[in-house]
C-alpha cells in the first residue's frame, strides 16, 4: 500500500457569534476549502477517467487507475494510532 500525502487542508478557527462578519468569513473559509480541493483533485481526473500507462517490473506496460481515499485525524489523534513521539514533526 503506498500513501502519498497531497496536501494539509487550511481549519479555520470556529465561530461562536452569528452576526453578518461571521456569516461572510465562513462563506470565505468555505470558498478557500472548495479552491484548495479543486486545485488537489483536477489533475488527478485525467488520470482516474482514462488510466496512466506505467511500466511493470516484468517490462509489460499496464494502464493504471488512481483509488483515492481519505483519512482525518488531528495531529494527538495520529500520534496515538501511530506509533509516534508527541513531540515529533507529523512529516518525519
Amino acid at each position: 500500500m503506498a500513501v502519498l500525502l497531497l496536501a494539509l487542508l487550511p481549519v479555520p478557527p470556529k465561530l461562536s457569534e452569528s452576526t453578518k462578519a461571521d456569516q461572510y468569513q465562513r462563506q470565505v473559509n468555505a470558498d478557500t476549502l472548495q479552491d484548495v480541493f479543486e486545485f488537489i483533485f483536477t489533475p488527478l481526473q485525467h488520470a482516474a477517467l482514462d488510466g496512466v500507462p506505467i511500466e511493470c517490473p516484468n517490462g509489460k506496460v499496464q494502464r493504471w487507475f488512481t483509488i483515492l481515499s481519505a483519512w482525518v485525524a488531528d495531529d494527538m489523534e495520529n500520534v496515538t494510532l501511530d506509533p509516534l513521539k508527541s513531540n515529533a514533526c507529523p512529516t518525519c
